[in-house]
């Protein structure tokens, strides 16, 4: 006979959260702050605990006491805990731009972090386990999301927009859009990424200014500037132009590979991923660090 158990699992507070999505959902009364993420998981350190008839016990500790029991017999032998990390995230304001790992570059990465013998929980680790982290977002409310490259020619041709921008920035991003003209996609990629990445302080200044005080129409400013007033010198304030905008119903859903940068904007969805917390960013945070190859 299938037993039940209620889970009580872990919220975390990250400043980007919403203080309604998630207390609304629940039923309970919100507190003001943001209520970014509700984690279903069994990982250590953010395992959700389990009422038993007899007290709570982490998720972790149950699994682990009996994998056979609570996995099945195929996933115990395969895993050593939960294999996948469930959310609820709520996001009132963008997150990073980030990507995520295959499991070759998570288990490198892991290892040579460990070797410079970088704490866990220190800010400018990447690679905190040495699993992949394949996920999917459904959308339970509107859901704004940027995700993938669009293609050279089109980054080009909406990045021609800065072609009435004052000559600092002109002359600035004119690397952009030379390597953007190389005929291998991939390495055109990557070649304006180092090119906008490698922006001087004046020209981001720059960038920053014109982007709040132009008069540009449509979504993709819209977003610019929202970017500039919250990460101002920031030059991946410009990502909406270089990376795919898309606008999910409820019920719609993106699967995100390894590789594939991404940040989401605004709404509030479930999210389902391997069991991992990896995450190499790359713009609209302090810590601008790289894509994986």
């Amino acid at each position: 006979m299938a037993e039940f158990y209620k889970l009580h699992n872990q919220v975390k507070h990250y400043e980007w959260g919403s203080p309604d999505f998630i207390p609304r959902l629940l039923g309970v009364a919100g507190d003001g702050s943001p209520w970014a993420e509700l984690w279903m998981s069994s990982r250590s350190g953010s395992s959700s605990l389990v009422s038993l008839p007899d007290g709570e016990v982490s998720l972790r500790e149950l699994i682990a006491g009996d994998p056979v029991r609570y996995l099945g017999e195929k996933t115990a032998e395969r895993y050593d805990a939960l294999p996948f990390l469930f959310k609820l995230i709520a996001a009132e304001k963008p997150l990073s731009i980030q990507a995520h790992p295959n499991l070759a570059q998570a288990r490198e990465g892991y290892e040579r972090e460990n070797r410079a013998q970088l704490p866990h929980d220190a800010p400018n680790r990447s690679y905190r386990d040495s699993n992949h982290k394949p996920e999917i977002i459904c959308a339970l409310t509107p859901f704004t999301v940027m995700c993938g490259f669009r293609s050279p020619s089109e980054i080009q041709r909406l990045f021609s927009v800065f072609l009435t921008a004052p000559t600092l920035v002109r002359e600035g991003l004119h690397p952009l859009l030379q390597a953007l003209e190389i005929p291998a996609p991939a390495l055109a990629l990557r070649n304006f990424l180092d090119a906008l990445f490698g922006l001087s302080l004046p020209v981001r200044q720059a960038l920053t200014e014109f982007i709040l005080s132009a008069q540009g129409a449509g979504g993709e400013w819209e977003l610019m500037r929202e970017f500039a007033r919250q990460y101002p010198d920031d030059p991946a304030i410009t990502a909406p132009l270089y990376l795919n905008v898309f606008h999910l119903e409820p019920g719609e859903a993106i699967f995100l590979k390894a590789g594939v940068p991404h940040s989401y904007i605004h709404g509030f969805g479930v999210e389902l991923m391997a069991n991992s917390d990896n995450v190499l960013r790359g713009g609209l945070t302090p810590n601008i660090l790289t894509f994986p190859n």
